[in-house]
């Protein structure tokens, strides 16, 4: 019988949080339980199994990011468009950096393209090369921010940096605006 007012949606928030501090390879059920004060076997009256509640967080961490990007760019075009896609992507991983890697490993083992990188594709205007370096490009910074191969301080500094080549690059491989 689940434990009065644990509902499946507080074990989910809870694997949100703990997947953020501890990162995906530190996830475990026996933590998760410990976080949620129920024993280990209790978990399993409010998922049906390991299996199931890592694919829910896998698809809930790229609805989300994924989220973030459709709502930072519409409305937008152009430049405008791919600022607001690098801030949200840059946020959005910077701020969840579990999710973010959840996210990232969901769509490396998808069969399709994820959802999350469509605003990338619009911008670039079928322009693969262009694309594929926008993508590399914020795959690439916001990985070395979220391992700490940078000193925290001059952080917005980098992300500017990395809008600044990010737009130099589109004007120069996309069409005029």
């Amino acid at each position: 019988m689940p434990r009065q007012g644990l509902t499946r949606q507080d074990v989910l928030r809870a694997c949100f949080r703990l997947i953020d501090e501890k990162g995906f390879q530190g996830f475990s059920m026996h933590e998760l339980a410990r976080r949620l004060n129920i024993r280990p076997a209790s978990l399993y009256n409010h998922i049906e199994n390991e299996a199931s509640l890592l694919s829910r967080i896998g698809q809930t961490a790229t609805e989300r990011f994924s989220h973030s990007l459709e709502e930072a760019v519409r409305g937008k075009e152009g430049q405008a468009a791919l600022e607001a896609l690098a801030r949200a992507w840059w946020d959005f991983a910077l701020s969840h950096p579990g999710l973010y890697a959840v996210a990232m490993r969901t769509a490396e083992n998808a069969d399709e393209e994820p959802a999350f990188f469509l605003p990338a594709a619009t911008l670039s205007d079928g322009n693969d090369a262009l694309r594929h370096s926008i993508l590399c490009t914020l795959c690439g910074a916001v990985s070395l921010e979220n391992a700490g191969f940078f000193p925290p301080e001059g952080e917005k500094e980098r992300l500017e940096n990395v809008i600044s080549c990010l737009i130099e690059l589109w004007k120069k491989r996309s069409k005029p605006l």
